[in-house]
């Protein structure tokens, strides 16, 4: 499978809310980078970290808006558009209660693949973005 046609699977399953099947597009040695300096080890963690990050926003869909492929390394700078209808935790452990409020949340992914499998990964997002849009007016 060539990295567009995986990368496109990652972002069918993301949509989907397979989280499961998302995990099965990475190693399970895959080395995973996310804010706040955390590094995520595996597939199962990164399904893991995906499905607690979405839990408030089921409806939460990425929409791809550059893709930039240069051998097996892919590049995405995207948008998740969602919906908030359930507790949000925030990054301090405050709670926010539904608002029923859209977001669009801008974020870039670095992904590096080896054998049909994504080796590993480097998110870039403001986690501050999702807070601004819910409870600033």
């Amino acid at each position: 499978m060539n990295p567009k046609e995986l990368f496109e699977r990652v972002v069918d399953r993301f949509n989907a809310h397979d989280w499961d099947g998302l995990a099965a597009l990475w190693s399970d040695e895959a080395e995973i980078y996310v804010p706040g300096g955390e590094r995520l080890t595996g597939a199962r963690q990164w399904a893991d970290f995906n499905r607690q990050a979405m839990a408030a926003f089921p409806n939460a869909r990425v929409d791809v808006r550059r893709l930039i492929i240069d051998g097996n390394t892919v590049v995405q700078e995207s948008v998740v558009v969602a919906t908030h209808t359930e507790v949000l935790t925030l990054p301090d452990g405050r709670q926010l209660q539904p608002t029923g409020a859209s977001v669009e949340i801008p974020y870039m992914e670095v992904f590096w693949i080896e054998n049909d499998k994504i080796a590993g990964v480097h998110l870039y997002v403001d986690p501050t973005e999702i807070e601004r849009q819910l409870v600033t007016p």
